[in-house]
């Protein structure tokens, strides 16, 4: 991830950057992060638009199995199970994986993690960092989406959606 944002031969300017799925969680010092958003800040265009999302909540701290099942796919219901194997709360270090299961078959370790995950307070900071002048944040509570912006200056923006 961060070699194509700092990839020297891709300097192209663009009006929407994203970083979804957690994706700047691999980066577990805040160095890193605020030189993978200033990296990112660089490459937009004026007025330009950086969207990235957020984990957290009370389960993100939380050893266990944690099941979600999908809805049918290919007339077949799927289900994921995120297995929370480890965390160092206080620095907010944290490694599971996730399997996936349909009827009698389940693919384990699917994908595997090893996280820092980063508060929205913290993101905030490394954006304002950055260059990142104006956000609005997207939330959901329930399933519904609320929203809070701030600072309304013309500099490119950077939209966190926390989950």
């Amino acid at each position: 991830v961060a070699a194509a944002v700092a990839a020297p031969l891709q300097r192209v300017q663009a009006d929407v950057c994203v970083a979804l799925n957690h994706s700047f969680f691999v980066f577990h010092r805040a160095t890193a992060v605020q030189e993978y958003f200033r990296l990112t800040y660089c490459r937009l265009r004026e007025p330009g638009l950086f969207m990235l999302d957020l984990y957290g909540g009370q389960q993100a701290h939380r050893p266990g199995c944690y099941v979600r099942h999908l809805p049918a796919l290919a007339s077949r219901p799927v289900s994921y199970v995120r297995v929370v194997e480890a965390s160092a709360v206080q620095e907010r270090y944290y490694r599971w994986h996730m399997d996936f299961e349909r009827e009698a078959q389940r693919v384990v370790h699917a994908f595997d993690y090893d996280w820092r995950i980063w508060t929205l307070p913290e993101v905030l900071y490394l954006l304002k960092c950055a260059g990142f002048t104006r956000y609005q944040i997207l939330y959901t509570s329930g399933g519904n989406f609320d929203s809070f912006a701030a600072a309304p200056e013309s500099k490119p923006e950077a939209a966190a959606a926390a989950a």
